[in-house]
């Protein structure tokens, strides 16, 4: 959550730094936002040969389900960018969070700057020609936002969010969050009538459970 150098970006950027926000990678994210672009995603934890592959947390979670269906951290957030009426128009990353991209969003422009071989290993572009892919996705994707050319799906509500942990320690310590129920014994689940609530409150129950994993006697 600190990883982006400020000196960097663009003069007129606005960066938020830090890992304790409430809406985690979307903060700062508003319904008077025209278009949201995933730069760097990976896909979700157990895709085969996906480079990094992972949901939130490497070790701890399993897996992410919004309404019973999976989700990695890239639907996970575009179910919140959807709720505020606001498109994903770029994902980029190895070619299975590429593919991940088409099969939840449908419509989004892609950037593909590596294969992937398995989860540490890739084969990836020279530099350049990753930059001129993602520039090129990028712009193709502001001016299809500029015409309202998107159309993505859009959560039903009401919502349940559920995590299923890689042990039952850190499901105990999720559910101490106020909203978290402990459905069995490694899953815990949200629910609110709105994706934005949902949401935020999954983050909590997220970082809740997270916090159980250094607890190891045996």
């Amino acid at each position: 959550m600190t990883n982006l150098p400020r000196d960097a970006l663009h003069e007129s950027a606005r960066l938020i730094r830090g890992g304790t926000k409430p809406r985690s990678m979307m903060q700062g994210l508003a319904d008077d936002h025209d278009l949201a672009v995933f730069v760097g995603y990976h896909a979700r934890a157990g895709t085969p040969r996906a480079v990094l592959n992972h949901t939130f947390y490497p070790h701890e979670l399993v897996s992410l389900r919004a309404n019973d269906t999976e989700v990695g951290e890239l639907g996970w957030n575009a179910g919140l960018a959807a709720s505020l009426g606001v498109p994903v128009g770029l994902v980029t990353g190895d070619d299975a969070t590429a593919a991940e991209a088409r099969d939840e969003l449908g419509d989004a422009e892609t950037a593909v700057v590596k294969d992937g071989i398995n989860q540490f290993t890739a084969d990836c572009l020279p530099p350049e020609d990753s930059r001129a892919r993602i520039r090129g996705a990028a712009e193709r994707a502001v001016r299809r936002a500029a015409s309202e050319e998107f159309d993505q799906p859009v959560p039903d509500e009401p919502v349940a969010i559920e995590a299923d942990w890689a042990t039952t320690n850190q499901a105990a310590r999720a559910a101490e969050t106020q909203s978290v129920e402990r459905v069995v014994g490694r899953t815990t689940r949200v629910e609110a009538d709105s994706y934005v609530a949902a949401f935020e409150a999954s983050v909590a129950m997220l970082r809740a459970g997270g916090a159980g994993r250094n607890e190891w006697y045996g």
